[in-house]
Formats: structure tokens, C-alpha cells, sequence
């Protein structure tokens, strides 16, 4: 039941069922009104009879107005301690929603280690369900058990939130289109693998597996044909090794019911065929697909969007109860449609273009919906949560901030666009706290070349830019490029931008600050008439992090990317893998090349020395950039031991390359405009008693003239 609909709750709590849940999660719409509302109701339904579970708000939504240390406040702990505190000695059990990785399980332990602590309970007096609703999370979930092996009790499947994902991971690197929602139905052979899995997992680790929602509305005058429909589904999973499932409406209670009393003969057991990812993914060609369908699936997108902003987050629709994870599979499906142009059976291809006019027969343009749907679709890769999306896009929906206020129209008598950059600004900065969430290690920030957080960062940048009116795209190195053309086709090009990548632990503003500001210029210069075109880029990688060379992104501007496509990084990957493991296609590297004239490049940058913060200056222009020389050198010693070898006999490497290093420092004191930095040593055989016989260290020589930085 939603958490915050009072009538739904009061209805479940007359019905027979064995439990109630309370849900934050795909049925709830976070408006602060129904937050407040939810947690108020809290106390008293907990103290009703009866069992009590309760689904929190995943880890990737935030709690707005809340925030610890100037970071957004994760909404899944507020709920979490809401929950735990609402009646002292009550508590429910938790159904823990889109894990995806073995740090999410991770970080929902310390929670859970945490609150127990808190609240003086013993370890383990928590219970918790894992919802096995992602692609990554059944790939991991025997892990993701292991992690909260303390408290969990079994694994939930949540078949549409799965089906989306598998859209959303696997879809850009599909060929062809997809199957609609109709053809990915429980009994195509790679959803009852998905089932299959499940079970295998909680019957490996003595688990529950608990079904998924029978989410039909049926017709009050005939209501049998939907009842059926239920009770066969659930006898399906009881067969395939389910012991519960869940209902949507107090009126399917009874079908669900009897659908698991049904289950497999115990002298008939289940023999499935091997789980393999292969067959996971065998999911069939639908052919041409049906526009009528494709029309119904940006619909059923649309309905639930609008009610989601309106603070409902249910919709009933065709007899069926459609909600958040029915909305991101409608969403999903469409984006990987337009992207493949999946062919129509009218013989039309499902172009950007043509989906736009299917939109626009559903909604007008400046509605939220139809905004939020237009990003989602036309994104060059897949939005990671349509909640998330929505606020970054700044629409006005539930529990989300405001826009920005309008910029004030140029006055005759300021020469300024813009009255007030002040918000510009404030936005650049929060961005950059958004964007930090994007890492690879929890706890810190990392984000190194084309890992997975890229298309995080790939999908926020693009909604501004979308909600800028910009032309974006991702060219054949993995950089976004968003374009506001000039005004004639020969006008010059103004490019500004920075990276996007990051050095391990690295801090929340460099590089990704030079993106944010570039942004906020293009923003703050929206309505102004420029004499050239604007051209701003998210290099994919600067650092040298990933492949030890750096500028991998703005090489394919200037045409020289070719050159280290063959470099490799340590798990032996080449550069040229990489791209195509992201979906990228190196042959068109040449299309990334900057081409016709341009004005310059200007790129926006903390400083990362101390000459600015010495000087007291808050700006300053670069006047010289250092020259970079990377060099592997290797001393060549003899190994020894280290107890019975003399002074006079030895030939320590290690020492060799001390006395390097210090002179290196030396030089580079010694040099105007030089600086030396032995970055890294490693010794072989690195024992301690041994004397080193071969040293390697890799160090950067950087020359360039003294650098000056001046106020302008």
C-alpha cells in the first residue's frame, strides 16, 4: 500500500492478508505533503494487529531540504528512521528496493548495524528482504545475500523494475528493437530463467522467495477473468519455488492465495534448464512492432508522470495498477526504440522525429511530463531514475526544488544579459555536489575513463543541455558535446568545457567544475544574440588515470586518438576495447575532430596550486600550462640479502634511484619554470630483508615557463 493514502491502508488493514507493506518506493510520489502525511501515519498503523513490512525509498533518491555537511540527505535513511522510531518496540520488517551492487548491500549493513546500535537491539533483530529487481543485482545476488546475511530473510522478485533495467543496461548495445511490454510476459523462456535464478539462490542459502505483485484491477462487473490471470501467475511461482507473493488490491488477495496453495506436485519437482546469461538474455525479435503499442507505451508513461507530479503515485489504466517501474520500462523501451529506429508496421521507422509527433498527439510541449519524456527517450544514453531526472531537469514535481527563477531580460542600460549570476553560480556549485555522488569507490570520488559512472554524469549533463535547447551528442571518444549553432553556417565556434574523469579520491571540483560553469555561461547567455556558435564539452578523459596516457578525450578534437588506441590498462583492455565495450565506435573518430574556424577554447578551472590563495586573489588568467614529460625509467641492481651482504658489494637499486629522485628535486628547484615529481616506486623482489635488485619508477617531468597567474 502506498505509505501516505490513508483509505488504501485502512483497506488493507480489513482484509485477510497475512501482511500489509508499507510503501515509499514505486507506489509512493514524495511530495513533501505525502512524506509528512506517511510518517504521521506511522504510529498508528504500526499499532494495529497483524504483520507490518515496509519498503523504503531506494539509495538514490535524496530527501529535499535535508542535507548533513552541505550533501543532500538520502531519502531511504529518513525513511529508515522513520520507520524504526515511529512505536518504540515495533518495528517492521524492511524489503530493500534496486540493489544493484555489492556497495549498496554494503552500505544498507552499516545502516542496519547502525539503527540496532542506536535503538539497543541485538545484531540481527532487524529483518530484511532483498528486492532482486535489477539486471546487476541478480547477477550479484548471491552476493548481496552474503552482505546482509545478518538480516535477511529472503529475496523478492519485482519482474517490471528487472525488465527495466535489462532495457536500461543491456538495450544501447542491442541491435535491433526489443520486445514490448506484452511480449516480456513470465512465460518467455528468459524471464523464467530471471525466476529460476532467484530461486536458485535462496534454495542454495536456505532464503524465502517471495513473487512479485499481481498488480491487475479488475473489472468490477466481471471481475473473473482477472482473478484468474492472478491465480495462474501465482501458481506459476509457487511451481517454480516461491513460498509468497504480494497484491496489489485487498481483491486479489484471494487469488493469490490460491495460485500459491496450487503450486507444483511434491512428487513432480521443478527441473528447469540451466541459468546462463545467455539465456537470461535470449528475449525474442518482435518484428516489426505495432504503432497502436508503441503509442500506448508513451501514454502509459505520460499518465504516470502527470500523477506522479500531482503527488499520486498510482495509476489505474486498462485494468492494470501502473506505477513507477512500469513508467521506467515504458520510458526504457521507448529510448531504445528511437535509438535503433525500430521498424513500425506501417514502414515506418521510429526515428526522433517521428516519436517527437507521437508525443505531441499525447501532450504539449511545455508540460512536465512531456519535458521529463523527452529527456528520457532522447538521451544518448539511459537516465538512471526517471525521480532523479525530474530534479535535475528542475521541474516542479514532487518534493523536488523549483526552478530557477527567470533570468531578467537585458535593461537598455547594462550591457549584461543576465541581472544576477548569483543563482548561476550557486547551481554550478551544487551540481558539482550532485555530480560527486557519481564514483566508483564509495566514500570517495573516482570516476575514471568510461567506467559506469560515466553514463551517470553523460545523462545529467545531457538534461541541462536538453533543457537549454541544445543539439547534444556523444562522439566516438565518449566526450558530450552540446552545440547552439550561430548565426550563419560559417560562424565560428566559442568551445568551453573541461573533463569529466577524475584522479583516485580526488576532490569534488576539479575538472567537472569547468563543465558545470560552462553550463551555467550557456544558461545565463540563453537569450542573448551571439555572434558565433557555442560548443560545449565533457571531455571523457584528461587524467591518464585508466591507461597512462593522458587527454584521451580532446585528442579526438584535434585528430590524434589514433595514435594510443592499442594502449592498454591492467587488466589488459586496449583503448580501442574500451570505447567499444562502452558502444562507441573508434572507425568514427574522424566525425569528433574539430573542424571550420573557431573563436578559442576556454576552460574553467580551480587552481590547484597555492600562487592564487597566496596572492589573495579569487581569479586568475593562465599565462603558461606545463608541458608534460612522463618517463619509466628502470635501475638494474643485483638482489641480495639484505643480513650478509657488505656495504662495499652491494648494488642496491632502490638507493640508485633515491639519489635520482633527490637530484630531480634538485634540478627542478634549481630551473625557473620546472618542476619534477616521481609520481610512483615499486621494487622487485620487495621483500625486506632483500636487497632490491630492480627498481621502476614512473615520475613526470613538467617544464613550462615560470607560471605567472594575474587578476584580469
Amino acid at each position: 500500500m502506498e505509505a501516505s493514502d490513508h483509505a488504501a491502508l485502512a483497506a488493507a488493514l480489513g482484509s485477510d492478508a497475512d501482511a500489509v507493506v508499507l510503501d515509499f518506493d514505486d507506489t509512493f510520489a514524495p511530495t513533501p505533503t505525502n512524506v509528512a502525511a506517511a510518517y504521521g501515519a506511522l504510529p498508528g498503523a504500526l499499532a494495529s494487529p497483524g504483520a507490518w513490512l515496509a519498503r523504503p525509498r531506494a539509495l538514490y533518491a535524496r530527501q529535499p531540504g535535508l542535507t548533513f555537511g552541505g550533501i543532500p540527505a538520502r531519502a531511504a535513511l529518513c525513511d529508515l528512521a522513520a520507520l524504526l522510531t515511529a512505536l518504540p518496540g515495533r518495528w517492521p520488517h524492511l524489503y530493500l528496493p534496486k540493489l544493484e551492487t555489492v556497495a549498496q548491500a554494503q552500505a544498507w549493513a552499516l545502516a542496519l548495524r547502525t539503527a540496532e546500535a542506536h535503538l539497543g537491539l541485538g545484531p540481527g533483530t532487524l529483518r530484511v528482504c532483498l528486492q532482486i529487481e535489477t539486471w546487476p543485482g541478480l547477477l550479484a545476488a548471491d552476493r548481496l545475500l552474503f552482505e546482509l546475511r545478518d538480516w535477511a530473510y529472503g529475496l523478492n522478485a519485482g519482474r517490471w523494475d528487472y525488465v527495466f533495467s535489462v532495457v536500461k543496461t543491456v538495450g544501447p548495445t542491442w541491435a535491433g528493437p526489443l520486445p514490448p511490454r506484452s511480449g516480456l510476459g513470465m512465460d518467455v523462456d528468459a524471464m523464467r530463467a530471471y525466476a529460476e535464478a532467484l530461486v536458485a539462490v535462496c534454495r542454495a542459502r536456505g532464503a524465502q522467495a517471495v513473487g512479485g505483485t499481481a498488480a491487475l484491477s479488475p473489472d468490477p462487473h466481471d471481475p473473473g477473468p482477472a482473478l484468474a490471470a492472478v491465480q495462474a501467475d501465482k501458481a506459476r511461482e509457487a511451481a517454480q519455488g516461491f513460498v509468497g507473493a504480494w497484491a496489489g488490491r485487498p481483491d486479489l488477495i484471494g487469488a493469490v492465495r490460491a495460485g500459491l496453495a496450487l503450486g507444483a506436485p511434491a512428487s513432480s519437482p521443478v527441473t528447469p534448464s540451466p541459468v546462463t546469461p545467455a539465456r537470461l538474455l535470449a528475449l525474442p525479435d518482435p518484428g516489426p512492432l505495432d504503432p497502436a503499442e508503441v503509442e500506448d507505451t508513451a501514454a502509459l508513461a505520460l499518465a504516470v508522470f502527470r500523477a506522479w507530479f500531482a503527488g499520486q503515485g498510482v495509476v489505474e489504466r486498462a485494468g492494470r495498477l501502473e506505477d513507477t517501474a512500469t513508467a521506467e520500462l515504458a520510458r526504457a523501451l521507448l529510448g531504445q526504440w528511437v535509438r535503433v529506429q525500430a521498424p513500425l508496421q506501417d514502414g515506418r521507422p521510429l526515428t526522433p522525429g517521428a516519436y517527437l509527433a507521437l508525443r505531441r498527439r499525447l501532450c504539449p510541449d511545455l508540460s512536465p511530463e512531456a519535458r521529463l519524456l523527452d529527456h528520457l527517450v532522447l538521451s544518448p544514453t539511459p537516465p538512471a531514475y526517471f525521480p532523479h531526472e525530474a530534479q535535475v531537469l528542475g521541474l516542479c514535481g514532487p518534493g523536488l526544488r523549483a526552478p530557477e527563477a527567470p533570468l531578467t531580460a537585458p535593461h537598455p542600460d547594462h550591457p549584461s544579459p543576465v541581472a544576477d549570476l548569483g543563482p548561476l553560480a550557486r547551481r554550478a556549485l551544487a551540481a558539482c555536489a550532485e555530480l560527486a555522488r557519481f564514483t566508483e569507490t564509495p566514500g570517495e570520488i573516482t570516476r575514471t575513463f568510461l567506467c559506469p559512472q560515466s553514463r551517470e554524469v553523460t545523462a545529467y549533463f545531457s538534461a541541462w543541455a536538453h533543457d537549454l535547447g541544445l543539439n547534444v551528442r556523444l562522439d566516438a571518444a565518449g566526450n558530450l558535446r552540446a552545440r547552439r549553432e550561430g548565426p550563419a553556417p560559417e560562424s565560428p565556434t566559442l568551445y568551453l568545457g573541461s573533463h569529466v574523469d577524475t584522479v583516485p579520491n580526488a576532490g569534488a571540483y576539479d575538472g567537472v567544475l569547468g563543465v558545470t560553469l560552462a553550463y551555467a555561461v550557456a544558461e545565463a547567455l540563453r537569450a542573448a544574440p551571439l555572434p558565433f556558435a557555442l560548443e560545449l564539452l565533457a571531455f571523457s578523459e584528461e587524467e591518464g588515470v585508466r591507461f597512462g596516457v593522458p587527454f584521451i578525450g580532446s585528442r579526438a578534437l584535434v585528430g590524434t586518438l589514433d595514435e594510443v588506441l592499442g594502449r592498454q590498462d591492467a587488466q589488459g583492455i586496449s583503448v580501442r576495447g574500451a570505447l567499444e565495450a562502452y558502444g562507441l565506435t573508434p572507425a568514427e573518430l574522424p566525425e569528433a575532430e574539430v573542424r571550420g574556424p573557431s573563436v578559442g577554447f576556454l576552460e574553467l578551472h580551480i587552481e590547484q596550486g597555492p600562487v592564487l590563495q597566496a596572492a589573495g586573489a579569487p581569479l586568475g588568467v593562465v599565462t603558461a600550462i606545463a608541458g608534460q614529460n612522463r618517463l619509466r625509467l628502470d635501475f638494474a641492481g643485483q638482489a641480495a640479502h639484505a643480513g650478509t651482504t657488505p656495504m662495499a658489494h652491494r648494488r642496491d637499486a632502490l638507493a640508485a634511484a633515491a639519489r635520482f629522485v633527490v637530484a630531480a628535486e634538485e634540478l627542478a628547484r634549481a630551473t625557473p619554470g620546472l618542476v619534477a615529481t616521481v609520481g610512483m616506486l615499486s621494487a622487485h623482489p620487495g621483500a625486506i630483508n632483500v636487497i632490491p635488485g630492480r627498481r621502476t619508477p614512473p615520475w613526470t617531468f613538467a617544464m613550462n615557463r615560470t607560471p605567472r597567474a594575474r587578476r584580469p
